[in-house]
């Protein structure tokens, strides 16, 4: 070897090592390139399933909460006896209900109404053009389906546009049976509309006195009528297309047995048989055959049948390519629970449906291939470059290279004062001048060495400090609730942390108040969440201004030690958002009475605000409180601690909001719990 070696020409082994090193380095970067992009490619697609599969939850819920709308309306109607139950007979003025609550939201197709009596039917249908029609089905009709146009004042015209042969019985229609057999408000199953090519899936429920031995129920008497709003799944469809488009993917919606509910794309929810029948269409039997392959592993391995079901994820091949597939259950967010209505608090959840998505690995990796194929060229370029450039610069370097080493090895050495003899003009002799003056910069650059570290020290020692004075102001911004601009929950746990440990020391009274909205959620269901949020800035400031102007009529009688504090405080006290619509107020040093009676200032404050409030019996908006009162002990006890001081209080507002609301309730914390109001 050594021979070899000692045989072989210097040029070749600059040039061979050289290459061989830019031929391992290109493969190795462009192998871990490919894979990283392929990682981020996954990443990347279970993050898209994800938001879609959030946004189409949205939608449902969305959806749900559009279908319960008119049938609370109705209920008040028919509590008011604003609304005529008998169908036999038109009337303009169920009409003009009926037209308004169908405009309230476009994606309700028909509020149907049948009675039980002859199967009379009544109800209004927006069609494809959106115009809002009056339909009706009894005696007088001959129980043909009359639709009836409408004009700009909800007012139907006197002859109908369109005549349906029959017989339409109202009581044979999916809706009303499921709504007569349960006797409560109830979901339906997708269902064949009574139009051809038409699928609905309903919201049903009884409009009839309620049993007095079971409230949420229908007394065991004749159904009078029974309501449904109808919505037509060929929104889902539209919306699941825009939603998927640019993903160039499929998304399916399944009910519980693996029926089809809906599909972004051309897929049939129902199919025709031999005797007109329509029978729901299983995935495994749908017309694409990429589905039918994903609904058959779906069927095989049991997906839907697993208890608890969690997100699945898989790769999925087919006919070559490979699809990520996502299927999870669709979880409403509570919106749609009917039991604000007339379900009790068992009533099943609106849907037991599953989201299915499928995206073509495609999709992402179309781009990343081309990239690759980019990435290759480029390298084999620069090597091919590489290499020439190798042979030319060693064809120049090899006869002043051993010249050039003795040199550089002496000025490792300490030698600042080698130079290299200049007798060429060419890249070498450029090389040696460039030797020369590189000899000449280094020993002048340790003469400023010193200077440079001198000066490099004070750049860090400022730069720390600046750094220091963000992180302050970032702990700052950490602790204060970015809708109220008022100190958050992390600022409250902190300051009463603080304060436990001051009034224990100074054996002075700590005092609680926990403030919660009254009906906060009837109020953003009636006014919407940007009026929601309102009322929250709002009460935030009264309470912070009514908290204020209390401590400058009564200051402290004198300061408590200092104590870190990483988030502002006023000195008389701190309201802080404790969450959703419920806010804490820490009062250091102040006792029960004076405490109670800046509560009920507080409560009186709100109050007098006179914000409407259509869902509250005062028909304004109010606040319920919870006080609690303690002298922390120098010594622990087991029931004397800043979360018994919490929970005491949140028992006082429990109690304050069981007594009718819009009140203030304390609650003495002591080794016996006394209970003070």
């Amino acid at each position: 070897m050594k021979y070899f070696l000692r045989r072989c020409r210097l040029k070749p082994m600059l040039i061979i090592p050289f290459v061989g090193q830019m031929v391992g380095l290109v493969g190795i970067v462009g192998w871990l390139s490919f894979q990283a992009s392929h990682r981020a490619v996954e990443t990347l697609g279970i993050h898209l399933m994800g938001d879609v599969s959030a946004r189409i939850n949205q939608y449902l819920d969305r959806f749900i909460d559009s279908a319960m709308l008119p049938y609370q309306l109705a209920l008040t109607a028919v509590q008011r006896q604003d609304f005529d139950a008998d169908l036999s007979q038109d009337n303009p003025q169920r009409d003009q209900l009926l037209l308004q609550w169908l405009s309230l939201n476009q994606q309700v197709t028909w509020i149907s109404i049948g009675s039980a009596v002859n199967g009379d039917y009544h109800g209004v249908y927006r069609n494809t053009g959106q115009e809002l029609q009056v339909v009706t089905a009894n005696q007088r009709t001959g129980r043909d389906v009359w639709y009836y146009a409408t004009d700009g004042q909800r007012r139907r015209d006197e002859d109908p546009v369109l005549r349906e042969a029959g017989p339409y019985d109202s009581r044979s229609r999916p809706w009303y049976q499921i709504a007569a057999q349960s006797r409560r408000p109830v979901w339906s199953a997708p269902y064949a509309g009574y139009t051809p090519n038409t699928t609905f899936v309903s919201f049903s429920a009884p409009l009839a006195p309620l049993s007095n031995s079971a409230p949420n129920a229908v007394a065991k008497s004749p159904l009078p009528i029974i309501m449904a709003v109808d919505i037509n799944l060929s929104h889902f469809r539209t919306y699941l297309q825009q939603l998927i488009q640019d993903l160039q993917g499929t998304v399916v919606i399944l009910d519980e047995t693996g029926n089809l509910v809906a599909a972004s794309s051309e897929e049939p929810s129902f199919s025709i048989q031999a005797d007109q029948s329509t029978e729901p269409v299983p995935l495994p039997q749908s017309q694409s055959p990429l589905l039918q392959s994903v609904g058959t592993r779906i069927r095989d391995q049991a997906l839907l049948n697993t208890p608890d079901v969690a997100p699945f994820l898989w790769a999925h091949s087919f006919d070559r390519q490979k699809y990520w597939v996502s299927l999870q259950p669709y979880h409403p967010n509570g919106s749609g629970d009917a039991s604000h209505l007339t379900l009790d608090a068992t009533a099943p959840q609106p849907f037991d449906w599953f989201i299915l998505i499928l995206i073509p690995e495609s999709t992402f990796m179309a781009e990343i291939h081309a990239n690759t194929r980019l990435t290759i060229g480029l390298c084999l370029l620069a090597l091919g470059t590489s290499v020439l450039t190798g042979v030319i610069m060693a064809r120049w370097i090899v006869r002043p290279l051993e010249h050039l080493s003795h040199a550089a090895q002496d000025l490792a050495q300490g030698n600042l004062d080698r130079r290299v003899q200049t007798n060429r003009w060419d890249e070498v002799g450029r090389l040696e001048q460039a030797f020369n003056h590189m000899a000449q910069q280094l020993k002048d650059a340790f003469a400023q060495i010193e200077i440079k570290v001198e000066e490099r020290t004070r750049e860090l020692a400022e730069a720390k400090r600046v750094l220091e004075r963000a992180n302050g102001q970032l702990q700052t911004l950490a602790t204060v609730d970015g809708l109220t601009q008022i100190p958050n929950r992390r600022c409250f746990d902190e300051t009463l942390g603080n304060l436990w440990y001051v009034h224990k020391e100074i054996q002075s009274p700590l005092s609680l108040i926990l403030v919660d909205i009254d009906y906060f959620k009837q109020y953003n269901d009636c006014y919407g969440h940007l009026q929601g949020d309102w009322v929250l800035q709002t009460v935030a400031q009264c309470l912070t201004q009514t908290v204020q102007d209390d401590q400058a009529q009564n200051p402290l009688p004198y300061q408590s030690p200092p104590v870190s504090q990483p988030c502002p405080r006023p000195p008389g006290g701190l309201v802080s958002r404790y969450g959703g619509e419920e806010f804490a107020i820490l009062l250091p040093q102040t006792s029960e009475s004076v405490a109670l009676s800046l509560a009920q200032r507080l409560c009186d404050t709100v109050a007098q605000q006179a914000i409407d409030h259509c869902q509250s019996s005062l028909g304004i908006l109010t606040i319920s409180l919870g006080l609690s009162t303690l002298v922390p002990p120098r010594i622990p006890h087991p029931t004397l601690s800043p979360t018994r001081l919490i929970h005491r209080a949140d028992q006082a507002l429990y109690q304050a909001k069981h007594q009718g609301r819009n009140q203030v309730v304390a609650l003495r914390l002591s080794g016996t719990d006394t209970v003070m109001s």
